[in-house]
């Protein structure tokens, strides 16, 4: 739960800055919490670029969810 939140508050920056899609988004979250060297962040990266536009949309409901619990946080 707290890898979720720590990837939630990572979201919110890229979203504010200049991440081009929500799976982006999350890669970014995701490197920021694991490391840029770390094997989840490179997985994060490869799955982002290969993102089909219904992954894209599960990743925009998930920002979503991520943004809510930063609200309520």
């Amino acid at each position: 739960m707290r890898h979720l939140l720590r990837a939630a508050a990572l979201v919110l920056v890229c979203v504010a800055g200049a991440c081009s899609s929500p799976c982006d988004a999350i890669a970014e979250r995701g490197c920021a919490a694991a490391g840029a060297d770390s094997d989840e962040c490179k997985q994060l990266r490869e799955t982002a670029t290969r993102a089909s536009s219904e992954d894209e949309r599960a990743c925009e409901v998930a920002l979503r969810l991520v943004e809510t619990v930063d609200r309520v946080k």
